[in-house]
Formats: C-alpha cells, sequence, structure tokens
C-alpha cells in the first residue's frame, strides 16, 4: 500500500458520515455489497495533548451503553493505524459519534467504524478526492480483513470486491456499479445480535458443485437486475439480454467526479467445491442435501409466486453457499426472510445475519413501456411517479403484513432506506 510520510495536520475538526452496508446480497459471499442510506456520524476534535491516551469517546445511539470509551474503541484504533500509515504524528482527539447503525447485526457496522477513524486521519493530513477514498479503502480493507462491507462504505452504491496477492501480502481491488434510482431497500432488525465469527464458523469446508454453480449464476444476474445501464427481458426462462453496463472501478472512482468540499461532507468432475473461508466449520453432508433438496423446492415456489416485474430480481438473490448453513443461528430471521420469498419479494440475510434486507423494483412495470416524447399514450413523468409511489406502498405495506407475526409484542423494527450513491463523506475545518 502506497503511504504518505511526516503529514502535518491541515485542520482541527473533522466531522465524518458513513452508510450502513449490506453485504452478500444472497450469492455474492464475501464479493458483494450495497450502501443504505442509513449513516453513524462522528466528529473528530483535536486537542492540546500529545498523548493518544487522553483520547475522550463520546456516544449516542446505538452501542452507547455497550461500546468502549477509550482509546480501545474501534474508530480510534483504526484512527491511530492510520495516522502510522500516513506519518501523522498521534495526537490526543476527542470523539463524539452519533450512530444510528445496529451493532453485530449484519449492517457493516465494524466496517463503518473502521471507515470512519481512517476517513478522520485521511482528512487531518489533508487529502481529497480520489486518493482520499482510494487510500481510506485500501487501508480500512486491511484493518477489517475483507472488502464486502469496506468497498459500499467508501464508495457508495453497489459493489463487487476481490482480493489478489497471498497470505503475506494481499491487495483489494473493488468496482463499483451505479444502482437504478427504480431498487428500493427495506431492512428487517431484530432484536438480537450475531457474531461473525460464530457466523463463519457454521460454515462448511466444501459444498455441492450444483450450490457452487447456482451462486456463480445468480450473482452473475444481479448487475442486471440493480445497476443502471444495463437493460434486460425480465421472464424467468425465456433468456435475458443486455446492453453495455458502465461499471466504475477504485481506480475510477466516484471520488474523482466529487472533488469538491460540499461532495465530501455530504475441477469439472468433482464433487464438490471448496469454500476459503479461513474459519469455516466441517463438512455436514447429509445436512447439505437435506438443505438443498428443501431450498430446490423454496426457490420453485418462489419463482412460481414472484410479484410483477421481480422476477429477475428474486432469482438473482438466490442462494446455496452461506446462508443455510447459519439458519439455526438466525432461525427467526431465516423464517422471515423465507416467508418473504415465498410472497415473492427478494429477500436476503444482510451480511453475517441476523438483518433481513429486501429489494423491489419498482418500476419494471414503468421502464419498459417504450415512452417516448410526443407519443401520446406516453405516461407523463407525474403519473409515472405517482404509478411508482403506488407500487412502493403497496411493497411496503405488504412487507409489512408478511413480517407482522414477528414484529408483535417484540422489539423487531423495519427501516425503509434509499440506496446510498456517495459512501463516506467528510469536512474539515480551521478552527474547532
Amino acid at each position: 500500500m502506497n503511504t504518505l510520510h511526516d503529514a502535518t495536520y491541515t485542520c482541527q475538526m473533522v466531522r465524518v458520515s458513513v452508510p450502513a452496508t449490506s453485504a452478500n446480497l444472497g450469492p455474492g459471499f464475501d464479493t458483494l455489497g450495497l450502501a443504505l442510506d442509513y449513516r453513524d456520524h462522528a466528529t473528530f476534535t483535536l486537542l492540546n495533548s500529545q498523548n493518544p491516551a487522553d483520547v475522550q469517546v463520546i456516544i449516542e445511539g446505538e452501542g452507547a451503553q455497550s461500546l468502549p470509551i477509550d482509546a480501545s474503541h474501534l474508530v480510534i484504533r483504526a484512527f491511530y493505524q492510520a495516522c502510522d500509515a500516513l506519518g501523522l504524528p498521534k495526537r490526543a482527539v476527542r470523539l463524539e459519534a452519533h450512530n444510528t447503525i445496529p451493532q453485530s447485526r449484519g449492517l457493516g457496522s465494524s466496517a463503518e467504524a473502521i471507515v470512519t477513524g481512517v476517513t478522520a486521519a485521511a482528512a487531518f493530513a489533508g487529502l481529497t478526492g480520489e486518493q482520499a477514498k482510494d487510500f481510506i479503502f485500501e487501508l480500512a480493507a486491511r484493518i477489517e480483513g475483507h472488502p464486502d462491507n469496506v468497498a459500499p462504505a467508501v464508495y457508495g452504491a453497489l459493489t463487487a470486491s476481490w482480493v489478489t496477492g497471498d497470505a503475506s501480502e494481499q491487495h483489494y481491488h473493488t468496482v463499483r456499479y451505479p444502482v437504478r434510482a427504480a431498487i428500493h431497500a427495506w431492512v428487517i432488525i431484530p432484536d438480537y445480535q450475531l457474531s461473525t465469527k460464530a457466523a463463519r464458523e457454521a460454515l462448511p469446508h466444501d459444498v455441492p458443485r450444483a450450490d457452487a454453480l447456482l451462486n456463480v449464476s445468480r450473482a452473475t444476474l444481479l448487475p442486471a437486475a440493480l445497476v443502471d445501464g444495463i437493460a434486460y427481458t425480465s421472464t424467468i426462462g425465456a433468456g435475458i439480454s443486455t446492453t453495455e453496463a458502465k461499471p466504475t472501478s477504485a481506480c475510477d472512482s466516484p471520488a474523482a467526479q466529487q472533488q469538491s468540499e460540499t461532495t465530501n461532507i455530504e475441477g469439472s468432475q468433482a464433487e464438490t467445491a471448496s469454500v476459503d473461508d479461513g474459519q469455516a466449520g466441517a463438512v455436514q453432508t447429509n445436512a447439505a442435501q437435506a438443505h438443498s433438496a428443501q431450498t430446490t423446492t423454496l426457490q420453485t415456489n418462489a419463482l412460481q409466486t414472484a410479484l410483477p416485474g421481480q422476477d429477475l430480481l428474486l432469482a438473482a438473490t438466490e442462494d446455496t453457499l452461506h446462508q443455510r448453513y447459519r439458519s439455526s443461528l438466525m432461525q427467526p430471521s431465516w423464517d422471515v426472510m423465507q416467508a418473504l420469498r415465498q410472497a415473492g419479494f427478494a429477500s436476503t440475510i444482510s451480511g453475517a445475519g441476523p438483518c433481513v434486507l429486501v429489494l423491489f423494483n419498482s418500476t419494471d412495470n414503468t421502464d419498459n413501456a417504450g415512452i417516448a416524447e410526443g407519443d401520446d399514450d406516453a405516461v407523463s413523468a407525474n403519473d409515472m411517479k405517482s404509478t411508482v409511489a403506488t407500487q412502493v406502498d403497496e411493497a411496503d405495506r405488504r412487507i409489512r403484513a408478511i413480517i407482522e407475526p414477528w414484529l408483535h409484542n417484540s422489539e423487531w423494527r423495519v427501516i425503509h432506506p434509499a440506496i446510498d450513491e456517495h459512501g463516506v463523506m467528510w469536512q474539515c475545518t480551521k478552527e474547532a
């Protein structure tokens, strides 16, 4: 990783805002991530002390009663790691964190914390634009150990990430895809937590080849279902035709288009395929076969009951690689996800869980209507907006009705965030 040396502090205060993220999206295990406009905010203020042990941490919102309020806080640890990488002398800081992202629920809270700390250091050092975002991504992914949540937290939108190199020297990469405005998201947040470590330990070393192939095929469908600029014929069994996509790589990141201060604040014969997970559990062959049969039935039923215009999105979010192996660790979330999919909604476990993500395409029935300027039969812009709003309202009503048994007499809740296209945002202030 390229580092800067002998950097100096360019301001006294930095404000950072980082979105929640949902990784995997079903088939894209440890690869795909989506940014959601549900943000944590943090303010860093330089103190007079040169001793990092004098750090002050103030937390409001999520984690206020459980997160550390000293130098062991993940945001602070990431901040000082970034200071080392940048050559910034360590200074005591006051961190004021306003958290809305739930902890240990599968919405990227640890990635958010790391990105927040690294961003603050980069901002104090005077990094801006593409240089800043690429530095933040590379170091934050290295600290986190995987890039699937870090990438959308930094760049926004939909990201596909990968790792090159070996254990001694890994390099992190990502491609950013702009998400079409028609895509809407809901997150069902349960009243319990699940550690990522426990979720990873539930995974087998090997999976049936058919399951691996299914996930590959479904992951390749997700850009067609989500990305702006990709056309498709959304009929299961009738084939899908695509036009040229225009993804944005990390080297051609949105930061290159967002230089202003304003933007910154804002084996073909093998029977199994290996899963490279590091902490995977033992193979459960009989369980896998039983799960496979059950999943096939559920997939078939879901596709047969897909909501109008949602068939591709429903298919593209299918998974046989990881969610079912973790189901016993979050049985209520698994049941919610299956109930939504049976009703025709594209639903997945968010990251390692236990949150449940729901995706909905509001204009599959209007985007392809052949609207042309001067066409007497064309739907007006206002009529289209009204149609979209009606679709989204109806989807919201149906989603809440389906999950009502889990919401009733519990602390479960539902949020309906927009897709975030900006990623991390920050602002430097010369005077505290």
